[in-house]
């Protein structure tokens, strides 16, 4: 196997140039960030950042997307779990003050977020979903849910069977897609499934060293298509299972590398599927494509396009945009449910549509980007009101889950930018690059390589506010194909300046 080895600024990435296949998903490692890290635990990706918590320091560590170091916070307490509550905020629990804590990564300003002693515990663990806090309470056995003031509005009782006993809860993550907890306990190496309310639902995994095996858990975590991750520090691994508990794989990065992963402790999945590993020795950040289209059963997938999150859009010509990737072979299966609700009576459907896939002559089976389908619902929309969407995808041999919510903000004219995530990603040989604009004007989009130098750049007119988009081939300015790897595709329009990456595997 060859490695390239390539530097930026001091941080080392390691790209491998062919594919490593374990079981049922092909695991392909895409690089590491190993300055300015000593020791991290806990990890939180977003488009703007990577935030890693790093409790022996006292502090937390910030980079740019591109692995740049951002910066450096002075944080106190016996640290541990990171989530982002909104924007530049994040929350993580101080177990020996029986707290949680709001870090400012812009301001830098720490401050207490929860401060009720007599609540918690032992907070061992902190998810953010729709504003709200949940926080694991491990010697109560309960989930404490804050708002986003910082004030409790709920308590779960976490409910076992009457012959079962939860020893001790070490992490838990909430499949955001409609389920409900996944707690790991660290006495028995389990995972406890449990729904919203708390009960019981079921067990899967087990203490051991074989295939879906835990011999010393640290965090699991869920990704947007309910697959369950859990980080095995003994052993130095990862395992995967899907919503219903199955074993998928597992795989040790020493296998790609020939390094092993030592103490692998906190774990995140970003927007483009991507997984990031934080090791606590050896400390660095590995980052993993795992391709899900591997596993049978999951023919088709979608990724929302737009609009996503907080984008406020036209209330003249709405239009909802999904990406679709899979088999070729399942697009004449392939049927789009869409559903469109308001924030105020979220029980109250808006509208509910369907759309086929077009029919494409000479379509070849294999993994391949399928189509991109819009949907126009025929309503009309209430300029400042709130509005959410969803999308499910059925073919002849599988039913999918709905996604989990976007919510977009009616206006009389789009006000927003945004860079969408280019899509498919990863990719082989093109790649859509998307964006949004508020105003007329022109756009440019410049494609760089890891050592920051540009190989490709295309500027728009733009004439009129709305979304565009351009196709980039995987060649450079001259036509000439570039090698496979991360690339970071950014967006300069009058003031306005964001950066992506995307995947480039041939």
């Amino acid at each position: 196997m060859q490695i390239v080895k390539k530097y930026i600024s001091g941080v080392l990435f390691i790209v491998l140039t062919c594919c490593s296949s374990v079981s049922a998903l092909d695991v392909e490692y895409i690089g590491s960030i190993t300055e300015g890290l000593s020791a991290p635990t806990s990890i939180f990706v977003g488009d703007d950042n990577l935030v890693v918590l790093e409790p022996f320091q006292d502090r937390i560590t910030v980079f740019t997307p591109d692995g740049q170091l951002s910066g450096k916070i002075d944080v106190a307490g016996d640290a541990i779990g990171l989530a982002r509550l909104a924007d530049t905020r994040y929350v993580f629990c101080d177990r020996q003050a029986r707290t949680v804590v709001l870090v400012n990564i812009q301001t830098g300003s720490v401050e207490l977020f929860l401060d009720e002693v007599d609540l918690l515990l032992d907070p061992i663990d902190i998810v953010v979903d729709n504003a709200e806090c949940y926080i694991l309470d491990a010697a109560r056995h309960e989930i404490l849910v804050a708002d986003p003031a910082g004030q409790i509005v709920r308590r779960i009782p976490l409910t076992m069977p009457d012959d079962s006993i939860l020893g001790y809860p070490g992490s838990f993550a909430l499949d955001k897609t409609g389920g409900g907890f996944y707690v790991f306990d660290l006495l028995t190496s389990r995972v406890i499934v449990f729904d919203r309310r708390g009960v019981y639902r079921k067990t899967f995994c087990s203490f051991g060293v074989g295939p879906g095996t835990i011999t010393r858990g640290s965090e699991i975590i869920c990704d947007p298509s309910g697959y369950v991750y859990i980080a095995d520090r003994y052993q130095g691994r990862i395992a995967i299972f899907n919503s219903a508990g199955d074993f998928i794989t597992d795989f040790n990065p020493s296998a790609n590398d020939g390094r092993r992963l030592v103490l692998p402790t906190g774990m995140a999945v970003d927007d483009q599927g991507l997984l990031y590993v934080v090791s606590t020795e050896g400390p660095r950040i590995d980052m993993y494509h795992i391709d899900k289209t591997t596993y049978p059963g999951e023919a088709v997938t979608a990724g929302l396009a737009y609009p996503q999150d907080f984008d406020t859009v036209a209330i003249d010509g709405l239009q909802l945009i999904v990406h679709l990737s899979g088999p070729g072979e399942a697009r004449e299966q392939a049927v789009v449910d869409f559903q469109l609700i308001e924030r105020s009576d979220t029980s109250l459907l808006l509208a509910q549509g369907l759309a086929v896939l077009p029919t494409v002559d000479g379509t070849e089976p294999g993994n391949e980007d399928l189509t991109t389908v819009i949907w126009t619902p025929d309503i009309p929309l209430t300029p400042g009101d709130l509005y959410g969407w969803r999308v499910r995808v059925n073919t002849d041999e599988y039913r999918g889950d709905w996604s989990l919510w976007r919510w977009f903000t009616a206006a009389a004219v789009p006000t927003v930018y945004r860079l969408e995530q280019n899509y498919p990603n990863p990719f082989n040989p093109r790649t859509t690059l998307s964006f949004l604009l508020g105003r007329e004007g022109p756009a440019t989009i410049t494609v760089h390589n890891l050592l920051g130098r540009e190989v490709w750049r295309q500027t728009l007119s733009c004439p009129s506010p709305g979304r565009y988009r351009v196709v980039w081939e995987g060649t450079d300015q001259a036509g000439n194909s570039v090698a496979s790897g991360v690339y970071f595709y950014r967006l300069q329009a009058g003031d306005y300046v964001q950066t992506k990456k995307m995947v480039l595997m041939k």
